[in-house]
């Protein structure tokens, strides 16, 4: 009889740490995160897939940004949750890279430059609403000193929406 009594406390107990989902400051680390490993998977396939100098060139640089947001992440993150980061992809973001992974060409720089402005879209849309509703001043502050490289990121990507294809 105790054993039946105590069965469901120890399945709550084991289950506790998954069923509950990530809220506030550590979800916006968690989710940047994600974002920021799709981003620099992203980049990576635009350095190797892009034909053009300058998309090239713009993704190298993407690369080690983001390789730096990743780390700050990390950093961040220690000491603030009982789960550790993963390095995983959402489902949606690993669709988006094999999307971009099966392309080549022009079609590949225009779906590439598409996609990072979605992304970043995405991420200023993260950071300013940590900015606005965080709780941790040490989170709210990371975000508030990445939103203008974000920012300026953006504005790069869009810019070359109104380029003339090499030739």
């Amino acid at each position: 009889m105790k054993l039946l009594l105590l069965f469901p406390a120890l399945l709550l107990l084991a289950a506790a740490p998954a069923a509950q989902p990530a809220t506030g400051d550590h979800a916006f680390i968690r989710l940047a995160y994600s974002e920021t490993i799709a981003q620099l998977k992203a980049a990576q396939l635009g350095r190797d897939l892009a034909a053009d100098p300058m998309l090239k060139n713009l993704a190298m640089r993407e690369i080690a940004i983001n390789q730096k947001l990743y780390d700050r992440l990390r950093d961040l993150d220690q000491g603030r949750a009982a789960v550790r980061l993963q390095d995983e992809l959402t489902p949606w973001s690993q669709i988006r890279l094999e999307q971009l992974q099966n392309m080549q060409g022009l079609s590949f720089e225009d779906a590439f430059i598409s996609d990072q402005i979605a992304a970043h879209q995405r991420m200023i849309a993260l950071y300013d609403r940590e900015i606005r509703e965080g709780n941790d001043p040490a989170v709210i502050a990371y975000a508030q000193r990445q939103l203008p490289d974000l920012q300026d990121q953006l504005i790069e990507f869009q810019s070359l929406t109104t380029r003339k294809p090499a030739g």
